[in-house]
């Protein structure tokens, strides 16, 4: 590819349908109010938390990763936090007063 063409980044769109419902269930299923699949944001929210030494808020993940709304990171965190304490993780996830930060 010659050093003048960019390629555009990746945009996601969040979605409206089934705004109002939390109640994925599968790690593949899609969350209200994003574009990507559940374990995808699980992802991306993990490598925020892992990168940041201090509690990072809800609404700044979801500004982080393209999102309006807080529902889908936080439906995204719930799942995170599942896989933690089924695998016996040394990670935990803490829900702090000024937001959500990973411990050990």
């Amino acid at each position: 590819m010659p050093d003048d063409e960019q390629v555009p980044e990746p945009t996601f769109e969040p979605s409206t349908e089934d705004e109002g419902s939390d109640d994925a269930t599968s790690a593949g299923d899609v969350i209200a109010g994003s574009a990507l699949p559940q374990d995808a944001l699980a992802a991306r929210l993990e490598a925020l938390l892992f990168v940041h030494s201090r509690p990072v808020s809800a609404r700044r993940l979801a500004e982080l990763v393209g999102l309006t709304s807080v529902i889908p990171v936080k439906q995204a965190l719930e799942l995170l936090q599942k896989r933690y304490d089924e695998f016996g993780s040394a990670f935990n996830l803490q829900e702090l007063a000024k937001g959500y930060q990973l411990t050990t």
